[in-house]
């Protein structure tokens, strides 16, 4: 038996199994066979290949890794950057990489921080066992390989690690260009949309009632302008202006299920 593949651990996420775990029954292991494949992950398509007795999984970690469709769809988007290379756990520079997107980080940049604590570690790799997804593991890769973020001075970009706690998706490009955004106006940005997906089909808002909620998390926030322009890029499609008795600029959204997926 591989060293690296136990059987009290779950065969994703190398985690003590716990709760929600898995007996994997022999459809399940085809399933698990054809994804490891598609995945490219040879190691663990090797190791069930060779049928060991037990196998076990989380059932979330299952079901995101055996979404043939997600791989797919994955693959089909990604596009490789410079930053690519930055992502080998082995070879991360820690003092100039943000390891939780993997893209440099400018420790001048007021939305970088170094870790300060220990406790930081144990936290993040909660969350990338409560994620159960690609950005999960790689982040738990990265994790796994430094016992010590506080010794290895660390950095972080802040927006990655409120990105990454709440399970939202992973930015593709964090590298500052330009003007540096403003971490409050970010913070209360990343609020106002918080607010805005969970109300999408119930209510509607106009730029300035949403500019009031920016201002309950920053004394700084975007003009109707900036906001706009912000809420097309991240929304695009799926965000449309209208005019809804007499008010300008209420924001609708449409199709916002296939946003999510």
């Amino acid at each position: 038996m591989s060293s690296e593949f136990l059987p009290e651990q779950c065969v994703i996420c190398h985690q003590n199994t716990g709760a929600n775990v898995q007996s994997v029954s022999e459809k399940g292991m085809k399933a698990l066979i054809d994804a490891s494949e598609a995945r490219g992950l040879f190691d663990l398509h090797q190791y069930l290949l060779s049928s060991p007795p037990v196998v076990q999984v989380h059932k979330d970690c299952r079901k995101y890794f055996t979404d043939l469709r997600k791989i797919k769809r994955q693959k089909s988007e990604e596009v490789p950057t410079p930053s690519r290379a930055l992502r080998s756990a082995g070879s991360l520079d820690w003092k100039h990489v943000c390891f939780l997107c993997g893209n440099r980080a400018d420790k001048c940049d007021a939305d970088v921080h170094f870790v300060r604590t220990l406790e930081i570690r144990d936290s993040l790799l909660q969350c990338c066992t409560d994620r159960a997804d690609e950005w999960g593991l790689e982040v738990r890769g990265r994790l796994e390989s430094c016992n010590d973020l506080v010794a290895e001075e660390a950095l972080y970009h802040h927006l990655c690690y409120n990105r990454f706690t709440r399970n939202r998706s992973k930015v593709a490009d964090c590298k500052q260009t330009g003007r540096r955004a403003d971490p409050d106006m970010t913070e209360a940005f990343e609020y106002l949309c918080d607010l805005l997906e969970s109300n999408c089909e119930n209510t509607l808002y106009s730029l300035e009632e949403l500019r009031s909620y920016m201002f309950t998390v920053s004394s700084t926030v975007y003009s109707n302008k900036q906001l706009k322009r912000k809420l097309l890029e991240k929304y695009g499609s799926h965000i449309v202006f209208s005019e809804v008795s007499g008010r300008p600029d209420v924001i609708c959204f449409r199709d916002m299920c296939s946003y999510f997926m």
